[in-house]
């Protein structure tokens, strides 16, 4: 992906915004990590449960994953309470 895209792309729908997973969405994607129910249809950085401290998760997001894959926050658009994290977009490349 780093020879795809020389900055990580930000797609923005009616609805929904597709951008960069940062520090501010930790605690819901730390939810999101820790659900049951989601757990077998995570992606591969969060599925093997790894790193105990989702801050480091994060951090080496797109140091890590952007040579294999491009891995997305998706975002609810929402104009009176601004964008609200609910899930994962994940493409990998081979």
């Amino acid at each position: 992906m780093i020879n795809l895209f020389s900055k990580i792309p930000e797609i923005r729908g009616e609805r929904i915004t597709l951008t960069k997973i940062t520090k501010d969405d930790a605690a819901a994607l730390r939810r999101l990590a820790g659900s049951d129910v989601v757990y077998r249809y995570e992606t591969t950085f969060l599925y093997e449960r790894k790193y105990d401290d989702i801050y480091r998760v994060i951090d080496g997001l797109y140091d890590e994953c952007l040579e294999e894959s491009l891995i997305l926050g998706v975002f609810e658009r929402d104009a009176d309470a601004g964008d609200k994290f609910c899930g994962i977009a994940d493409k990998w490349i081979r």
